[in-house]
């Protein structure tokens, strides 16, 4: 008789990327646990583990110098997973770029988050700028966009700081064309503590979209 061979288990393959996707929902699952929290009076939830295919970090978040959060808990993080740079506004800095390039070619980085929130001093200093003001300069034709726009200030300035991260470089771009890199705005509500995502509609697809090949081809 032929021997029965027992059933093979499943082989466990590890994702060898973490796809933005999944590290967006990543985030946005670990806030939505931190704000039910938070609203409740009850202590901060412990951090979501890594999702699987992270590199060495799951998110880089680009954050206002004058926002005070510990983003790591607002976003569901160990402490570990988040590497967090500061900047005005954020105003998006070549050092800044250099170094999220670095991230995504030498340690997997798949989601960058320029966060902003509302009670930021350099959007709405509470006193009056000198004429000769290096912020208030670079300022002027985002105000002028958002007028224009009919936008908010916050929400104008947060894309403009996110289409220029992409201009300022090559491999940031090529990333995200290939959808290995996704860089999503989001904006603080320093009184309640929420998160608002500002997402693009490629923000929210699973996958990157399939180019269909005219007929004939």
């Amino acid at each position: 008789m032929p021997q029965k061979h027992p059933a093979q288990s499943p082989t466990h393959r590890p994702q060898l990327e973490l796809p933005p996707r999944l590290a967006l929902d990543t985030l946005q699952r670990g806030h939505a646990a931190w704000l039910q929290a938070h609203q409740k009076g009850l202590p901060a939830p412990a951090p979501l583990e890594r999702p699987s295919g992270a590199g060495r970090y799951v998110v880089a978040v680009l954050a206002c110098a004058d926002c005070d959060a510990d983003l790591a808990e607002r976003l569901g993080l160990h402490r570990r997973d988040l590497f967090e740079l500061r900047a005005p506004g954020p105003f998006v800095s070549p050092e800044d770029v250099a170094m999220l390039r670095r991230l995504v070619l030498q340690e997997r980085l798949s989601l960058v988050v320029v966060l902003g929130h509302r009670r930021c001093e350099v959007l709405a200093p509470k006193r009056p700028v000198p004429k000769d003001d290096l912020l208030a300069a670079r300022l002027q034709p985002i105000a002028a966009l958002a007028q224009h726009q009919q936008q908010p200030l916050l929400t104008a300035f947060l894309h403009w700081q996110r289409r220029s991260l992409l201009a300022a470089d090559d491999a940031l771009r090529a990333a995200a064309d290939a959808d290995r890199l996704r860089v999503v705005t989001a904006e603080l509500d320093t009184e309640s503590g929420a998160i608002q995502w500002l997402l693009q509609p490629i923000d929210t697809l699973p996958m990157p979209p399939v180019a269909v090949p005219p007929p004939g081809k």
